[in-house]
């Protein structure tokens, strides 16, 4: 297999795997390692497709940019601007919310419910 280039990602990240864990255990093989580290500057790359996708990014699938409100309240309101010049039907949270979660992803509240569950098992 060839050596492929480190993927360098922000934290917090949402990268997939399998629920069996091997996707991550496949990753760490042949001396392979994840390492944290401080750039001195970085360059910052959205990718936003039609609707919510998983990508395969070096080898490691991850999320494109999902624009729902929770999403644009992490981003500055410079690039939530333009955001909304490129994309105005983003302004509109009913349009916000048509970009479905390209995987299982639980909302706040089921998290809760889940969590309270397990709690009683």
């Amino acid at each position: 297999m060839a050596k492929r280039a480190p993927l360098l990602t922000m934290t917090p990240r949402k990268v997939a795997k399998r629920t069996d864990g091997s996707r991550l255990k496949s990753s760490l093989n042949n001396n392979d390692h994840i390492t944290q580290h401080a750039p001195k500057s970085v360059s910052y790359i959205h990718l936003m497709c039609e609707q919510h996708e998983l990508v395969l990014s070096n080898g490691i699938w991850t999320e494109s940019f999902q624009p729902g409100t929770q999403a644009l309240l992490g981003v500055e309101s410079e690039q939530r601007d333009e955001l909304f010049t490129i994309f105005p039907e983003l302004r509109n949270e009913t349009a916000r919310n048509l970009y479905h979660s390209a995987r299982i992803s639980l909302k706040a509240w089921e998290s809760r419910v889940a969590i309270n569950a397990m709690v009683w098992l």
